[in-house]
């Protein structure tokens, strides 16, 4: 008997151990210290040449909370978030998903001086599929780019879902300089990737010997595959004046995003063009013109 109660003891003894450190990991997961800990963990396990840094936090890793800061950077890349809340459900974990209730950034930085590559960009990979399902509500006061793109943006919002097969942007919603727009976008999660994305909104600009400004209906639609070398994406973009006076545009384009020369070709054709109302970096214009763009070969 004594050999049955040893052997019974040496299995039962890890087994306690084991629970009872799941139980206790259980209760600290749900205390106002965990997030400041895991986010502590996470900046020691970090790669080299990445960093983390995490100020003023709260909450916890089973319901989230709130961070003054939360700073990331590495290969000439830093994105500096303020005033992040965030919640989350842990039982839709159970079923293989990751709900994020709320997920709100009062300004949001990002700088890329990463340097540029030579010869065409390297292709995404085959699969952008996702370990678990997502379905998270963001929101950012500010946006600001610098670096390789500049642009200001504001009060975007919106939903992203990935469904084990395609990842969708569903009822997005931003300003830039003066226009607002709605969003929305899908990508297949494999071969042949194929997306759509579609931008619709209303911007504001003035007419000559007018006080109050009008509003031009603005829309872009992107089409196409991501997959493969050879992918291509056909763009088109609109601005609808309600008076012909008013500014306006129509452009085409075909990119082959992988390529050396990734625009394959364009037209256009505007009217009392003011690009300050698309484009908040961009100067006052009012350009009236055509044009027309193919390559010459990789040039």
């Amino acid at each position: 008997m004594r050999p049955l109660r040893t052997a019974l003891w040496c299995v039962a003894t890890p087994l306690v151990l084991v629970t009872a450190g799941a139980g206790a990991a259980w209760l600290w997961s749900d205390t106002d210290t965990s997030l400041a800990t895991s986010l502590a963990l996470a900046q020691r396990a970090l790669p080299a040449g990445q960093t983390l840094e995490a100020s003023g936090v709260t909450g916890s890793v089973r319901q989230g909370g709130r961070m003054e800061r939360l700073r990331w950077e590495g290969a000439g890349l830093r994105i500096d978030a303020r005033d992040v809340e965030l919640t989350w459900s842990w039982r839709a974990l159970l079923d293989g998903a990751w709900q994020v209730n709320s997920l709100s950034i009062a300004k949001l930085n990002i700088d890329d001086q990463r340097p540029p590559t030579a010869g065409p960009a390297s292709p995404p990979p085959d699969d952008l599929s996702l370990p678990v399902r997502v379905d998270a509500k963001f929101a950012v006061g500010e946006l600001h780019l610098t670096g390789k793109t500049e642009l200001v943006a504001s009060a975007i919002a919106g939903n992203y879902v990935f469904d084990s097969k395609q990842h969708r942007v569903i009822g997005g919603s931003g300003r830039i300089s003066s226009g607002s727009y709605r969003f929305a976008a899908d990508l297949q999660a494999t071969a042949p990737q194929r997306l759509t994305a579609q931008l619709d909104g209303t911007v504001q600009t003035a007419l000559p010997g007018r006080k109050e400004p009008i509003e031009v209906v603005a829309h872009a639609s992107v089409v196409g595959a991501l997959a493969g070398q050879n992918a291509s994406l056909d763009v088109q973009a609109s601005l609808i004046p309600p008076t012909a006076q008013a500014m306006q545009a129509q452009a085409t384009a075909r990119i082959q995003p992988w390529s050396v020369q990734p625009l394959v070709q364009a037209q256009a054709q505007w009217q009392s063009l003011d690009l300050a109302t698309l484009w908040p970096q961009a100067p006052r214009t009012r350009l009236s013109c055509q044009a027309a763009v193919t390559p010459d070969g990789d040039a």
